[in-house]
C-alpha cells in the first residue's frame, strides 16, 4: 500500500510540474482592450485603449497593438465595456446616428478651425460670424448654431482645407447646413 500512495504522489508530481512548464511556456502577445467604458456611437479616442496581454494560443479574435490606427477615430457599433477585446467588427468608419441626431459636413480653411487641430471625438460649438448676416437681418443675439456637437471625421484637404462631419440634434444640423454655404462659420473647441 505505502508504494501505491507514493507511486501516485510521483505521478500528480510530474503532471504538475508539467502543468507549470505548459503555462510558462506558453507566450503572451500584446492585444487592444477597452480601457473604460465606450458608448455605442462614441468615436474611440486614444485614451479608450489600453494595450493588455494575452496567451497566444488561446485563439481569441484581436487587435493587436500595430492596429491601434484602426481603432482610433472609428466608431463603437456596440457598447463596449472596460477590458472588452477590441476586433473590428465592434467600431466602423464614421458616426452611429441615434434618433433626433443628423450629421452635417463643413468645408473649413484655416481660421475657421482651431490651430492645434482638431480630430475625432472633439466637442465643439459652430458659430457664426456677424459678417454672415444678410443685410436685412439683424445680427442675432447667440452666434453659436450647434452647441456640443461632436467631430465625426476629419478629411485633411489641399492647403490646409479641412472637410469635417459633425454629429448634433437634427435640427441644428440643419441650420448648421443652411449657414454653412457663407463659409464665416467657425468651430470651437470646448470641454465635455
Amino acid at each position: 500500500m505505502p508504494q501505491v500512495a507514493i507511486g501516485l504522489l510521483v505521478t500528480l508530481g510530474f503532471a504538475l510540474a508539467a502543468l507549470l512548464v505548459h503555462l510558462g511556456s506558453a507566450s503572451r502577445v500584446p492585444a487592444l482592450a477597452v480601457a473604460g467604458d465606450v458608448d455605442r456611437g462614441d468615436v474611440i479616442t486614444e485614451s479608450d485603449i489600453s494595450v493588455v496581454h494575452i496567451a497566444s494560443e488561446g485563439g481569441f479574435t484581436h487587435l493587436g497593438q500595430s492596429d491601434l490606427g484602426r481603432v482610433v477615430g472609428q466608431t463603437a457599433l456596440v457598447d463596449l465595456r472596460a477590458g472588452t477585446l477590441l476586433t473590428t467588427d465592434v467600431v466602423a468608419e464614421g458616426a452611429v446616428l441615434e434618433e433626433g441626431q443628423g450629421i452635417v459636413g463643413l468645408l473649413l480653411d484655416p481660421g475657421q478651425y482651431p490651430a492645434s487641430g482638431i480630430t475625432p471625438g472633439d466637442t465643439v460649438h459652430v458659430v457664426r460670424s456677424a459678417t454672415d448676416v444678410p443685410e436685412a437681418e439683424t445680427a442675432p443675439t447667440d452666434p453659436v448654431i450647434a452647441r456640443n456637437a461632436t467631430v465625426s471625421a476629419v478629411e485633411e484637404l489641399g492647403g490646409d482645407q479641412r472637410l469635417v462631419s459633425i454629429v448634433t440634434d437634427e435640427a441644428d444640423a440643419a441650420s448648421v447646413a443652411a449657414a454653412a454655404g457663407a463659409g464665416s462659420l467657425r468651430l470651437v473647441m470646448v470641454s465635455r
